[in-house]
């Protein structure tokens, strides 16, 4: 038996917003887990509910929103898993910060920040999510990438040159993944 695309893009987001890939608030957190809840056990039971989410963690912190989850999921009566699993999608799909990965990198004074790669180019956001600046330097990013990825062997911190828009990968397993998705954005010609 084939499982239904949306289904998988609804487990997709389950894992993303337990492993804090998603960004999004505590409130909108706590709905798509509430859905998540309707899609998977069905309609409220307090009891049943509380069992469920004591045995499985949808959220980071789960017990702090345990409450709210409960509140939402009642509101939820009647939905059946594909509607539950749609509603899902619908909020994700919304979100500002939806499909953009983070990569843990460092400025030239060693803050941290956040690189991400989206259709506008490279974005950098310091630490807490709040955009600091976009570039379209793609090609230069790549470079360095590569260059840091060809050269250096361990899981070392990346020293960057002094060039302000150099931002140094904190880690080398992330050069990969940046790259990726860095030349899946490029249009081709």
């Amino acid at each position: 038996m084939e499982l239904p695309p949306r289904y998988l893009f609804a487990l997709q987001l389950k894992r993303d917003l337990l492993e804090e890939r998603l960004t999004c608030t505590d409130t909108t957190a706590a709905l798509l887990a509430s859905h998540l809840l309707q899609a998977e056990i069905g309609d409220y039971e307090e009891a049943l509910d509380r069992e469920h989410l004591r045995a499985h963690e949808y959220l980071p912190g789960q017990e702090r929103a345990l409450e709210r989850i409960l509140e939402l999921h009642r509101e939820h009566v009647g939905q059946t898993p594909a509607q539950s699993d749609f509603q899902v999608l619908e909020i994700a799909r919304k979100l500002e910060m939806y499909g953009i990965r983070f990569h843990t990198a460092s400025d030239r004074e060693g803050a941290k920040i956040n690189l991400a790669v989206s259709h506008m180019g490279v974005l950098v956001f310091q630490v807490g999510g709040r955009l600091c600046c976009g570039f379209a330097g793609l090609f230069y990013v790549l470079w360095e990438v590569f260059v840091a990825e060809s050269v250096l062997d361990s899981e070392e911190e990346l020293c960057g040159p002094s060039d302000p828009t150099s931002h140094p990968l904190e880690k080398l397993s992330s050069c990969p993944g940046l790259t990726v998705t860095a030349l899946s954005h490029v249009p081709l010609s």
